[in-house]
């Protein structure tokens, strides 16, 4: 169920939230910790895997991966020319798709969970959500395929602990599959090319809220005693810290109509003024940082 866990955590928007002050990320941690309670539920089974439901998600995955998409294919007419013989066969077999999302985009009529499908400016932002958007289309496109084969709710649990927790499916502080080596690479840095940002959930739920002494208060407004992202083993540390802060959900399922009202949470929570400057790259929290370190520059995801 990789698609249904992914297409919530479409984190990289051209919107972004922003903080600075004490309980300035108080927004975003609820958004966050909403999410993670339902990723953490016990699956709903059966789940709802009617192909209408995934072949709608499917088409909004790649309404949002075109929009996003590099200048080099976004630029393209995408009409039926002589030539297209001698293209790509991915150019051939989606030419014809890209042309209508295209006019959609175009149209500026199209609303996916309330939010205008447009093409935005270049930027880090976009940059960023296009290859998440990408790899989550990808996932999407091989679900489709698992589900015709029935899905047993074990396959359903793994799938939800491999978004927080990485492939692993339970937290590794010996490894780099939930945290990165340090809070530069996990929460981004100041460099797209390096970031390793949406690596997991637990990752981006730690770097939102850590900061060099582990004491910051933006997400819980009093302060925290241990939320740290400068090894893996305090990362571990701080997000069972940063666990007990997070409410509990009495009743709570992992059904497909959870993780979609996931989804929608996440997307609705972005509908914000970006940042004014083209050098402030912060995405999730951290005000106008240019760069999120889990450290001095904390409390925000690049």
């Amino acid at each position: 169920m990789t698609i249904l866990v992914a297409a919530i955590i479409l984190w990289l928007t051209p919107q972004e939230l922003v903080s600075g002050e004490a309980n300035g990320n108080a927004q975003a941690f609820t958004t966050m910790y909403t999410i993670l309670r339902t990723l953490q539920a016990k699956p709903d089974m059966p789940l709802d895997t009617s192909e209408a439901l995934i072949t709608q998600v499917i088409a909004e995955l790649q309404q949002l991966n075109l929009s996003t998409a590099e200048d080099s294919l976004y630029d393209q007419s995408f009409e039926l020319a002589a030539e297209d013989n001698q293209k790509p066969e991915e150019y051939r077999n989606h030419r014809q798709r890209w042309l209508d999302i295209k006019n959609l985009i175009k149209t500026g009529k199209k609303e996916i969970n309330g939010l205008k499908l447009q093409r935005p400016t270049a930027s880090f932002a976009r940059q960023r959500a296009s290859a998440i958007i990408n790899r989550t289309l990808k996932l999407a496109e091989a679900l489709k395929q698992q589900l015709k084969h029935g899905v047993k709710e074990q396959a359903v649990v793994d799938e939800l602990n491999t978004a927080i927790y990485g492939s692993t499916k339970q937290i590794d502080t010996r490894g780099a599959t939930t945290f990165a080596d340090g809070g530069t690479t996990a929460c981004g840095g100041n460099d797209a090319s390096n970031s390793k940002a949406g690596l997991s959930f637990a990752s981006d739920l730690v770097c939102l809220c850590s900061s060099s002494a582990g004491t910051s208060d933006e997400c819980t407004e009093t302060a925290l005693n241990a939320v740290k992202m400068d090894n893996a083993a305090n990362a571990k540390t701080a997000f069972e810290e940063l666990d007990e802060k997070c409410p509990q959900q009495a009743k709570q399922k992992a059904s497909i109509a959870a993780l979609l009202q996931a989804k929608q949470l996440f997307m609705t929570t972005f509908r914000r003024t970006p940042h004014a400057s083209a050098s402030d790259k912060s995405i999730l929290g951290g005000g106008t940082k240019t760069q999120c370190n889990g450290g001095g520059n904390g409390n925000c995801v690049l």
